[in-house]
């Protein structure tokens, strides 16, 4: 999570959705970090809303709004197949690289209670104290370019977006018809917020 006080923006880190890149971009104009580990980098909006904003408020950083990307869901389930293929994690219990982006989702599907299956759901990220989705500012993955623009307007800066922590360059996600269709199913909530709910807007009242 990063936030800037000028820009009156906090950054929700979304899992497998560029944050690493992003916050690399951003913590050069930080005024509150929270980088270095998962359990403070990927702070959810439901923490953030429930410790993190107290703390703005008391310091009379008031009226600070979240920022937020969440990806195609299929797309992110096989970033997370691609991510824990790589080398670091060969012969664990996170290893992929012997699945198919098919035999994952199957057994993705089937409640498998591997490690490598412990992923969440994008929209836990999102959920705040009272409504479900309690991001101000919330972009599709795929429209990077909008998200980035809103921080760089109210920056008055341009940001260098560089890769980091890409996962391994693996095929996918070919699924058969029959899987897709399950996966959508199984995964329907996320697909609604992707498809309608993720467009910039202002801030939440």
């Amino acid at each position: 999570m990063i936030i800037n006080f000028k820009a009156r923006l906090a950054f929700i880190a979304q899992t497998k959705c560029g944050s690493t890149s992003i916050e690399n971009a951003l913590r050069w104009h930080a005024n509150i970090a929270f980088t270095g580990h998962h359990k403070v980098t990927h702070i959810t909006t439901f923490n953030y809303r429930r410790f993190v904003q107290p703390y703005l408020n008391f310091i009379d950083e008031k009226g600070v709004e979240t920022s937020c990307l969440f990806r195609n869901p299929t797309d992110w389930l096989a970033s997370w197949w691609k991510y824990h293929s790589r080398e670091a994690v060969a012969g664990t219990a996170m290893d992929t690289s012997h699945m198919s982006f098919e035999e994952y989702v199957i057994e993705f599907l089937e409640g498998s209670d591997k490690p490598c299956f412990n992923v969440g759901r994008q929209s836990d990220m999102l959920t705040g104290p009272v409504r479900p989705i309690a991001i101000d500012h919330l972009y599709r993955y795929e429209d990077m370019d909008q998200f980035i623009a809103l921080w760089e307007e109210r920056l008055k800066r341009s940001l260098n977006i560089e890769r980091h922590n890409v996962s391994p360059d693996r095929s996918g996600p070919d699924l058969s018809a029959a899987t897709r269709g399950r996966l959508e199913q199984a995964l329907a909530d996320q697909f609604e917020i992707w498809e309608s709910k993720t467009v910039g807007h202002g801030p939440i009242a």
